[in-house]
């Protein structure tokens, strides 16, 4: 099992592995329940978690999931998550009491200690799936623990475990010694262990608007698409839209994806969706309505900030029905790529909202993006500076300085440096120390988060840069391996690394067309791509855009002019150039353009240069 969740800081490790504590429960019989009544069954989990939940948190916890009747959390001690598991089944046999026996709801609890592997945004191991297998084996109303969560409780409190010896879970390889407790078994005078103040902490607080834990990487809720065909036969499709689109999403590794369990409990309901978002625990929520009319099939969504209910984004589809799985892979993979840069620009614009007294290092990161971002603006005004870049690091430091495991920090701290390395703002300009630290930054990163695309994407780059072609390519093939929706401009480059120019080109369109925040630069390699291929009109077409948007920045210009002058129009091509140079005087082919393009190989270096030169471009 997989669990995604922020970084803590503590107890990290220099390999990226850090130590904690993981809490499993779920409640027994809850498939039962569910067959005999959906309605209750549900307002009756929903009651039980409004008191549970905050119980975790007044224990100093962590909540990580709540998909279906299941409930995950980490704790940074196991004296804080053997308290508050206690507490959890003392004030659920409370609240049991008053319950018909058939309608009882029973948790299970799991508890381990162990090292786990983080990406940033998920831990992985077999420690997290021994405190699932361990829930999976407690008896309804118990808690089951590993031996090494023994021997720190063992003595506290006056509790009774009972030795229930070596057990096999299933899918652990090796046999875990497993000790149990049932919350009958409360000794009537602890006053060390003092749950009644967590069960009435937990009590005041769910009397309060109760919400879960929001974690600070983005989430999100797909909720069950609404099918207004009037044909219940229809119903497949709308289902498999959603399904397929959970399933899409969760890709991405910076976005925790509610799983279907959840989401699907509010079927053919009509809710606010800013309870969704406290009772989930997400930020954003995804909903919308499919119909078939005819041999036509409508799609619309919408997603939408569950904090306040407004719309971020909206937008319909209509398709001719010829084979309706073909259009249902259709709409998600157009529908998918645009939905995360959406979200990863709410996010920034989240950030930038917060008030200084709340960052954290996750804060400290995404305004350093907003900052390094910012940068492109200074380009269009003409106002190009490296303060923008230098403002970004001092952001990117003191991220670093609260969790230096921050995997997406180190690949920003790199792309500072490549970006430096490009574009004439300082002293960095050309320098191969500049590359060197790009790389290393991004190598660091790599280490911390293997899995991470928007390393891999600055890594692939790099690599380029320092000619490694070959390599560069394979880390942008395994990214599409791993996730066909992710885009990112860099990868465009690293097709022309390669020598296959068609292939940039497709990039780079997937990109604009998913993207509408995609950077300038995504038009500059798309623009060389299709310049390497004969197509001057289509990069022209492009170099214009540019030109119109950042008139005062040359680079695009120059483009602009050795378009024009292998298509012939050398009166404007030399107009360009001229507007070029007076830009910046110092600027020639072979001292500056040459060595600023090492990625492209020689043959698309030489015909950018051609074209250069014919605009009447300083050669020397």
């Amino acid at each position: 099992m997989t669990l995604a969740m922020p970084t803590s800081s503590a107890h990290v490790s220099g390999d990226g592995r850090r130590l904690t504590v993981i809490l499993a429960a779920d409640i027994a019989g809850y498939s039962a329940l569910m067959g005999e009544d959906e309605e209750a069954t549900v307002r009756d989990l929903k009651g039980h978690q409004t008191v549970v939940l905050p119980m975790i948190a007044n224990a100093g916890g962590r909540v990580i999931d709540t998909a279906g009747d299941g409930i995950f959390a980490e704790f940074p001690s196991v004296q804080r998550a053997v308290r508050c598991a206690v507490a959890m089944q003392t004030v659920m046999a409370e609240r049991n009491r008053e319950v018909d026996p058939a309608r009882r709801m029973q948790f299970r609890i799991g508890i381990n200690q162990a090292e786990v592997l983080s990406d940033q945004v998920r831990i992985y191991g077999d420690g997290v799936n021994i405190a699932a297998r361990l829930e999976s084996i407690s008896e309804p109303g118990s808690i089951a623990i590993s031996a090494r969560v023994y021997d720190e409780v063992r003595d506290r409190w006056g509790l009774i475990w009972a030795d229930a010896g070596e057990q096999s879970l299933k899918n652990i390889r090796h046999l875990v010694h497993v000790y149990r407790f049932k919350s009958g078994d409360l000794p009537p005078d602890a006053p060390e262990f003092n749950v009644s103040e967590l069960v009435e902490d937990a009590k005041a607080t769910s009397r309060q608007t109760v919400v879960t834990e929001l974690p600070e990487v983005a989430s999100i809720a797909v909720l069950p698409f609404t099918n207004m065909s009037g044909d219940q036969e229809q119903q497949y499709f709308a289902d498999g839209i959603t399904e397929d689109l959970i399933t899409e999403l969760s890709r991405f590794d910076d976005l925790i994806v509610i799983a279907r369990n959840s989401t699907f409990q509010y079927k053919d309901r009509a809710v606010d969706i800013r309870n969704i978002g406290s009772e989930l625990g997400v930020r954003y929520v995804l909903e919308g309505s499919t119909r078939r009319a005819g041999d036509r099939v409508r799609l619309n969504a919408q997603l939408i900030n569950a904090a306040d209910g407004r719309h971020l984004w909206a937008d319909k589809y209509d398709r001719k029905i010829e084979d309706i799985f073909a259009i249902q892979d259709e709409l998600v993979h157009t529908i998918i790529p645009i939905l995360a840069c959406q979200v990863s620009y709410a996010e920034r614009e989240r950030s930038r909202a917060k008030p200084e007294d709340r960052w954290l290092a996750h804060d400290f990161y995404l305004r350093a993006v907003d900052t390094f971002k910012a940068f492109e603006g200074d380009l269009k005004s003409g106002a190009v500076s490296a303060n923008r870049i230098d403002e970004s690091r001092l952001l990117i430091a003191k991220c670093l300085a609260l969790d230096a495991t921050y995997a997406r920090a180190h690949v920003l701290l790199s792309a500072t440096y490549s970006t430096k390395w490009a574009i004439p703002v300082d002293s960095e300009y050309l320098q191969p120390a500049t590359m060197r630290k790009a790389l290393e930054s991004v190598e660091t990163a790599i280490k911390l988060a293997p899995t991470d695309l928007r390393a891999r994407a600055q890594y692939a780059h790099v690599l380029s840069f320092l000619q490694r072609r070959d390599r560069a390519y394979s880390e942008y093939r395994a990214a599409m391996r791993t996730n066909p929706h992710f885009t990112d401009w860099r990868f465009t480059s690293v097709c022309l690394s390669a020598g296959r120019p068609e292939e940039a080109i497709r990039v780079g369109e997937m990109l604009l067309r998913s993207d509408p925040f995609a950077p300038g630069v995504s038009l500059h390699f798309l623009g060389i791509a299709n310049y390497v291929l004969g197509r001057y009109d289509v990069a022209a077409a492009l170099y214009r855009d540019m030109v119109e948007g950042a008139s005062a920045f040359p680079i695009p210009r120059r483009l602009l002019a050795a378009c024009l002058a292998q298509m012939g129009n050398l009166d404007e091509a030399r107009l360009h150039a001229r507007i070029a140079i007076e830009a910046d005087t110092n600027w020639t082919i072979s001292r500056d353009f040459v060595p600023s393009v090492p990625q492209l190989l020689p043959d698309q270096v030489a015909a950018i240069v051609d074209g250069m030169k014919k605009a009447g471009l300083p050669e020397k």
